[in-house]
C-alpha cells in the first residue's frame, strides 16, 4: 500500500511538472510579446484587401509624337501689294485655284489645362503652284467684275509651319471633335514672275530700245535682279545661278529650257504674240530668238519673286475630327483649316491666305 501510495506519488509529481512548466512558458512568452512588441493598431480600410497603392503607375500617354501622312485639297491666294499703295498698278493677286496635293502634320501629346482643353504642338508641310491672276474687268452687263486668269505668270514653291495650338473638344485628337486657333512661324521658298499690270509690254520696249542682243539680255538680266521680290540667296537656287549667267553664252536660252520645265508652257492669246514677235524679231530683224530664248525673255520681263522666308507670322484655325471610319490604320483625321500670313520682302508687301481640307492617318507613334 505504501508502496503504491509512494509510486502513485511519484508519478504524479512526474507528470505535473512537465505540464506545469509548459504552461509558465507560455505564459512568459505572451507577457514578453506585450511588453517588448506593441500592438500595432489595424486599418478598417487595408484589412481583407490587397496593397495594391504601390503595383499602380501613372499611365503613359499613348505618344510623344505622332507623325501623319495623308492628302490635302487646298485653295490658296497671294495677294503682293508694292509697298503701302493699293491702286491697281501696285496690285496683284495670284490665284492658286482649288487642288489636290500632299500632306503630313506632326503633332506632339496634348498638355491638359482642363478636362476638355489643352494645347499641342503642331506642324505641317505643303507644295505651291500657282498659275493664273486675279484681274478687273467687265461683266456682259458693262458691271465691274473680277475673274481669275491665266495671264502667263507661273509661280511654285513649298511651306512648313509649326505652332502650338490651343484647342477645344474631345480629350483624343484621334477620336472625336476638335477646334482651336494656333499662331506660330511659316517657313516658304516661292520663286517665279507676276504682274502688276499689262507689263509684258517691258519686254517689246527691251526689244526695241536694245541697239543689240547683247544689251538686250543685259537689261533683263539687270530688271530682274533689281527687282523688288527677287533674291539671289532665296527661292530657286537654279533660276538664281542662270539669271546670275544670263550673258554667258546659251545664257538665256538655258534659262528659258528650265523655266518651261520648271512652269510647263502657257499658251495664252499675249504670249503667242510676244513669242512671235520675238523669234521673227523687229521689223529692223535685230534679235530673232529661239524659241526658248524668247520665252525666257517674256519671264524676265515680268516682276520676279525668288523669296526664303524663315520666320513668318501666320494664324489660323481649325475644326478636326478624329475617328476610325474610312481609314486603313486605328484613326484618321479630317480637318479644314484657314490661315493667314503676312510678310514684307523690300518694297514688296504679302499675304498668304491658304483654306484647307486634308485627311490623314496615324501612322508612327513616338
Amino acid at each position: 500500500m505504501m508502496l503504491g501510495q509512494g509510486f502513485g506519488h511519484k508519478a504524479f509529481g512526474f507528470f505535473r511538472f512537465p505540464f506545469h512548466g509548459l504552461l509558465l512558458s507560455a505564459i512568459a512568452i505572451v507577457v514578453f510579446s506585450q511588453f517588448s512588441l506593441p500592438a500595432q493598431p489595424l486599418e478598417p480600410d487595408v484589412v481583407g484587401e490587397p496593397d495594391t497603392a504601390s503595383e499602380e503607375e501613372p499611365a503613359p500617354s499613348d505618344f510623344r509624337l505622332a507623325i501623319n501622312p495623308g492628302v490635302v485639297l487646298g485653295h490658296e491666294d497671294l495677294v503682293i501689294k508694292k509697298g503701302q499703295e493699293s491702286a491697281v498698278g501696285s496690285f496683284a493677286e495670284m490665284d492658286g485655284g482649288s487642288r489636290p496635293s500632299w500632306h503630313v502634320d506632326l503633332t506632339t501629346a496634348d498638355w491638359k489645362l482642363e478636362d476638355f482643353v489643352g494645347i499641342h504642338l503642331l506642324a505641317w508641310a505643303g507644295n505651291l503652284e500657282f498659275k493664273k491672276q486675279m484681274i478687273s474687268t467687265l461683266d456682259e452687263q458693262g458691271q465691274p467684275d473680277r475673274i481669275s486668269s491665266d495671264l502667263g505668270t507661273r509661280m511654285t514653291g513649298y511651306y512648313t509651319v509649326i505652332s502650338p495650338v490651343l484647342y477645344v473638344g474631345s480629350n483624343n485628337r484621334y477620336d472625336g471633335f476638335r477646334f482651336g486657333f494656333g499662331y506660330g512661324v511659316q517657313s516658304m521658298r516661292i520663286s517665279g514672275n507676276f504682274i502688276f499690270q499689262n507689263e509684258d509690254q517691258r519686254v517689246l520696249l527691251f526689244s526695241q530700245s536694245a541697239p543689240d542682243r547683247s544689251d538686250f539680255v543685259r537689261n533683263l538680266q539687270q530688271t530682274t535682279l533689281f527687282s523688288s521680290g527677287f533674291n539671289v540667296t532665296g527661292g530657286d537656287p537654279i533660276a538664281s545661278y542662270l539669271i546670275l549667267n544670263l550673258q554667258q553664252p546659251w545664257g538665256l536660252e538655258t534659262y528659258g529650257k528650265y523655266i518651261l520645265f520648271r512652269d510647263g508652257f502657257s499658251i495664252r492669246g499675249n504670249n503667242l504674240v510676244l513669242l512671235n514677235y520675238l523669234t521673227r524679231g523687229a521689223p529692223a530683224g535685230k534679235l530673232n530668238l529661239s524659241l526658248e530664248e524668247a520665252y525666257g525673255a517674256i519671264s524676265l520681263g515680268r516682276n520676279n519673286v525668288n523669296i526664303t522666308r524663315k520666320a513668318a507670322g501666320t494664324g489660323f484655325m481649325f475644326l478636326s475630327w478624329g475617328t476610325g471610319i474610312l481609314c486603313p490604320t486605328d484613326a484618321c483625321i479630317f480637318q479644314g483649316s484657314y490661315g493667314v500670313t503676312f510678310f514684307k520682302e523690300r518694297e514688296l508687301h504679302l499675304q498668304f491666305h491658304q483654306f484647307r481640307f486634308s485627311y490623314s492617318i496615324r501612322l508612327i507613334l513616338l
